[in-house]
Order: structure tokens, then sequence, then C-alpha cells
């Protein structure tokens, strides 16, 4: 009877480990792991992953704004439809989007005012919410970013900076400090040379 209780246990143990090991060697290609493979479909090993979305360009004028590559746009709250994009106009913005890939136009129809109304006209394009691409910054020598620094929309429009420096002494400023970490979208791969108005990021929103 003693025997037949360790070889249960000594069986108990093996498939403990074995469950185990299994768990922590869990092939990533195996089709019953219910996960987004980023990076692997269509692509070989050393390219990165990047994830883009389509997006709406929330201007209604057939004047206003265009959205061109670079720049990095937040949701529009009037629009407030989760698709609807603007150029950014405020430091650390939480409702950043994404960095543009491609130039949209505004709507070619001043009468549009929500995404079903734009449904096939000129004003959509898409937005890189994974992976490294190159961010609009403000006049050269104003952007003062070190690599890896946390990259936040700027108050120039369409373009993003670095997390401000405060003092951590005073209450609205550590306010401020959660708000700029918390409106991240991802960091500086370049440090600033004073003079550039485009620099590499990894952009990290998905």
């Amino acid at each position: 009877m003693r025997h037949i209780k360790k070889l249960a246990l000594l069986l108990l143990i093996g498939v403990m480990v074995s469950g185990t090991s299994f768990a922590a060697f869990i092939n990533p290609s195996e089709s019953t792991i219910d996960a987004e493979k980023k990076g692997l479909s269509g692509r070989k090993m050393g390219d990165q992953a990047a994830v883009v979305l389509l997006v709406r360009n929330s201007g209604s004028s057939t004047t206003a704004l265009s959205i061109t590559a670079n720049d990095v746009v937040v949701y529009d709250t009037n629009s407030d439809d989760g698709v609807s994009v603007r150029l950014t106009t405020t430091s650390a913005d939480g409702a950043i989007a994404g960095i543009a890939v491609s130039t949209f136009q505004s709507s070619d129809a001043s009468t549009g005012t929500t995404a079903a109304d734009d449904y096939g006209r000129r004003n959509w394009g898409y937005i890189l919410v994974h992976g490294k691409t190159n961010a609009k910054t403000s006049a050269g020598g104003t952007n003062g970013n070190l690599i890896g620094d946390l990259m936040i929309t700027s108050k120039d429009s369409g373009a993003v900076t670095f997390m401000e420096s405060v003092t951590t002494n005073d209450v609205v400023s550590v306010l401020r400090v959660g708000r700029n970490v918390a409106a991240s979208g991802g960091f500086f791969y370049d440090a600033a040379d004073g003079t550039s108005t485009s620099y590499e990021v990894q952009v990290d929103l998905e």
C-alpha cells in the first residue's frame, strides 16, 4: 500500500512538472493559442512588427488642414466615435491616437459631419499605433529629448515632444508628471540635435 501511494505521488509530480514545462515552452506558432501574432504573418525574422489603423480626418471643410505622414494625431473628442482624429495642439494630450503614415486631406464635401457621412471620401488614411517610424517635432533647438525619453504630444500642431521637466516638490507639478507619463505614446530612438524637425520614435499605443 505504501508503495502504491509513493508511485501515485511520483506520477502526480511528473504530471505537474511536465505541465509546467509545457506552459513555459509554448510554441507561438501553434494554432491553438488565442493571441495576435504581431510580426509573424507574412514577415521574416528581423522585420519589425507594425500595426496601423484606418482613421478619418475630422476636418469637414474642404479647406481644413490636411494630415501628412509623420504628424501626430489625437482622437477627436467632439466627433466622439473612436475613428475620427485631428492634429494635436495640446501638450501631453491623453487622447493621443498615433502617427500618420500616409497623407490624407480634409473632407471633399463641407456637409460631412460624421464618419458615416464621409464614407468613401478622401479624408481617410492610416496611422501607426505600434512600430518604428519618424515623427514630426517642433522647430530645431526647441526639442531637447534624449534617447529613450517618453514621447508625448506637443502644443505645436501635429508634433511630438518629450516629457517636460518639473519640480517634484510641487503638488501641481507631480500631477503634471503623472499626466505626462499616462499620455506617453512611446519613446525616442534619437536624441535631439538642435536642428532636425523629425526624429525616429517607437510608437507603443497597441
